[in-house]
């Protein structure tokens, strides 16, 4: 994955314009300082995480119950 840059969303903004950011909103989330948040890469890389998981491997279907009704 690449890294996320500053760029990218000011890209993605003007794209879909029907909701504006600030700039420290934006910076925020390419490099975030404040601790609150946590840096959109990071949820980008754990989003690619799990859509590497190979459910069936992890057995969760069919460790599953089904209810009937």
């Amino acid at each position: 994955m690449k890294e996320l840059r500053i760029e990218t969303l000011l890209n993605i903004e003007e794209e879909f314009p029907t909701f504006g950011w600030e700039t420290g909103e934006l910076d925020e989330l390419v490099d975030p300082k404040l601790g609150v948040i946590t840096a959109f890469s990071e949820i980008l890389e754990q989003v690619e995480t799990i859509m590497n998981i190979d459910l069936e491997e992890v057995g969760l279907a069919s460790d599953t119950k089904q209810v009937e009704g």
